[in-house]
């Protein structure tokens, strides 16, 4: 069996620099923010540009072990781990409970109050406290 081997990955990242909370439709406005309202410097070059530079520094020599280089600090730095939030995916599912750990792939592992332990990989996740 031959082993199947990517030749290329598009990546999509999207961030909203200088919009103003009426910038975002109604219902978005209590959750949806940019750098600006955050009070960061809303210019978009340089943000665009240390990007560049730490995606590549991260993707490093054919991208060996990039999994680890991204994962340690994310979790480290995530703050949803540990609160409770509800995660609805793009094809509608929904799951609620608490934000337990960051899986291997980059999927947030939800603990319901059932006592079931769910993978969510993408999707809209909602802090509910």
């Amino acid at each position: 069996m031959e082993r199947a081997t990517v030749d290329f990955v598009v990546i999509g990242t999207g961030v909203n620099v200088s919009q103003a909370a009426d910038d975002f439709p109604e219902e978005l406005r209590e959750t949806a923010t940019s750098v600006a309202r955050e009070g960061g410097r809303a210019d978009a070059a340089a943000i665009l540009e240390r990007y560049l530079v730490t995606l590549r520094e991260l993707y490093g020599e054919g991208g060996r072990e990039l999994g680890a280089r991204v994962l340690g600090p994310y979790r480290e730095a995530c703050v949803t781990i540990g609160r409770r939030v509800r995660a609805i995916s793009t094809s509608g599912d929904e799951v609620e409970g608490l934000a337990a750990a960051v899986g291997d792939g980059g999927e947030l592992w939800v603990e319901t109050a059932g006592g079931d332990r769910r993978a969510v990989g993408f999707g809209e996740i909602r802090h509910l406290e």
